[in-house]
């Protein structure tokens, strides 16, 4: 089974998820507050500009756009609160829209669980155009921690847009 999560819908399909709805209610277009981060999004390291949603910049239909600009030392890095792993396994694939604002710009995409034990990511490179980036992974089949979370990481000096995530979980 397949399941798309599109934006700020709550699908309430009974998989095993924990006892719990498909979490994902973030797929899909960003919305925010001006110079926040969408919900669930937090800031993990941000030493250089703060990330935050912006409306100087669109993709497709959305009113605007999550910025994130590393430092010229360090990364500046987002990540959603934390997810109890589904009953079963499973695999799980994180897209994401996104361009650089300049230039190529290095940015990771990250699944990351059981304290760091599940850790699946990829680095990409942005450039000038909208392009969907993706990382997938299969969930692990035992784990100490029963929790994943996933992270955007805008590489130093690297500055990135990000119109939309998509999130699709196979069983």
């Amino acid at each position: 089974m397949k399941y798309i999560l599109s934006a700020l819908i709550m699908l309430t399909v009974s998989y095993g998820w924990a006892g719990e709805a498909l979490p994902f209610e973030f797929s899909g277009y960003l919305t925010a507050l001006s110079g926040a981060l969408p919900p669930p999004w937090t800031v993990y390291r941000t030493p250089g500009m703060a990330p935050g949603w912006t409306n100087q910049y669109q993709f497709e239909q959305s009113a605007g756009v999550l910025h994130l600009t590393g430092s010229a030392d360090n990364p500046t890095c987002i990540q959603t609160k934390f997810y109890p792993f589904p009953d079963g396994g499973g695999e799980i694939t994180f897209h994401v829209y996104c361009r650089s604002v300049n230039e190529k710009a290095k940015f990771h995409l990250f699944l990351l669980g059981d304290d760091y034990a599940w850790n699946v990511n990829k680095e990409l490179t942005a450039k000038p155009e909208w392009v969907k980036y993706t990382v997938s992974g299969k969930f692990p089949a035992q784990y100490k921690q029963n929790r994943f979370w996933l992270r955007i990481d805008a590489d130093k000096n690297s500055d990135i847009l990000i119109g939309k995530i998509e999130i699709l979980y196979t069983r």
